[in-house]
């Protein structure tokens, strides 16, 4: 039997920002960057100072969880993915 061909996938910065906008009070000020490095994509997440917290979370716990499933996703396509966030 063969494998199934995998379903069209939508970008992973996509899969961040619909992540991202559900804990943030103000989503429209989101900034999402996908940047290629050596052979990896880093998507960069900047939003508005207020809602620094609410994306890193408690110790870290939000952004951590953030980045798994980033990393699970980005493995689904084959691909490798780190998630960093920057302050305005």
């Amino acid at each position: 039997m063969e494998p199934s061909a995998p379903p069209s996938l939508p970008p992973l910065a996509d899969f961040v920002r619909v992540m991202a906008e559900r804990l943030v009070s103000r989503p429209e000020a989101l900034r999402i960057t996908e940047v290629p490095d050596s052979g990896a994509l880093v998507i960069e997440l900047s939003a508005a100072p207020e809602d620094m917290g609410r994306l890193i979370g408690f110790r870290g716990r939000t952004v951590a969880s953030m980045e798994n499933l980033l990393a699970a996703a980005a493995a689904l396509r084959g691909q490798r993915c780190s998630l960093e966030i920057n302050e305005n």
